[in-house]
């Protein structure tokens, strides 16, 4: 099923008027495709699916990037049981799973995303209007979430992206518009596997609007160069164990030397817009 009010071809051209390299495409336990449709060299369209099925009385959500079959995703007796049998249901076709919104009417937190296997990828940031990403009274906020789980040993990389279903509707409060968050992916080709195996390993950042001209990391520690844009000022926070600020610095230019005794070191860059980026962690031990 679909939730949106435009067809497959008309999303499409919304990304690429607005200057997109790639789309993957994610309709409810469908893949959608324009009729006619061809790739064209500056743009690549990946199919995809969003497994949505109901556990222990919760929506939990999959997202499958490249995923072609017609499958028919089951819940399990467990949120996580659930969570793995989408995310295997995913690789059994050599896509790449992206855990969606946990905070979506609440459905789970880090608890049942700790013990997944060959799941590397939850969404951190997703802007429709009722996704809850900060958290609020004792729920945890999907930024602490990722933390807890790296903290815990788990490497998982977070995701920002569209939850758009509005093209042609007014703005409103509940309005779900495209162009909100997305990836900047770090890869060899426009091509589906490339981006694909990208993303699948970390190799990109995250957004809202805040771009990166360069992001340099090495063994010693990494270096941010941010592409300014206007007149905004920046805040850039270097986050390791436990969720702790370890360093915070104020310039589009930003180093960063690795802490002992870190298990890892992420960064969160926010703009005096109200714009962010996050850098994914790198793994020290």
């Amino acid at each position: 099923m679909s939730d949106g009010d435009a067809m497959p071809g008309r999303v499409v051209k919304w990304y690429q008027r607005h200057g997109y390299d790639f789309l993957v495409l994610t309709d409810h336990n469908k893949s959608s495709w324009p009729i006619m449709y061809r790739n064209k060299d500056d743009f690549l369209l990946i199919h995809g699916n969003e497994f949505s099925v109901e556990s222990c009385g919760k929506p939990v959500h999959v997202c499958a990037l490249g995923y072609e079959k017609k499958g028919h995703p089951k819940a399990s007796d467990t949120i996580s049981d659930t969570l793995q049998g989408l995310v295997d249901e995913a690789r059994s076709d050599l896509s790449v799973p992206v855990i969606c919104h946990p905070n979506w009417c609440w459905a789970f937190t880090h608890r049942e995303m700790m013990g997944l296997f060959d799941a590397n990828l939850f969404e951190i940031y997703n802007p429709s209007h009722d996704c809850n990403n900060i958290g609020g009274g004792t729920s945890f906020s999907t930024e602490e979430m990722w933390d807890l789980m790296l903290s815990e040993g788990k490497r998982i990389f977070g995701v920002a992206s569209d939850d758009a279903h509005h093209y042609r509707k007014r703005f409103d409060k509940g309005t779900d518009f495209p162009g909100r968050a997305w990836v900047m992916v770090h890869a060899d080709k426009l091509e589906k596997d490339s981006i694909l195996i990208a993303l699948d390993r970390g190799d990109f950042y995250s957004s809202t609007g805040v771009s990166l001209e360069d992001l340099i990391i090495n063994n010693e520690g990494m270096m941010i160069k941010i592409k300014r844009h206007r007149d905004c000022k920046y805040l850039v926070e270097y986050i390791g164990d436990g969720g702790r600020v370890l360093e915070t610095q104020y310039s589009e230019l930003s180093e960063h030397y690795f802490m002992a005794g870190q298990k890892y070191t992420r960064a969160n860059i926010t703009a005096s817009d109200g714009t962010k980026a996050w850098v994914q962690p790198v793994f020290l031990r």
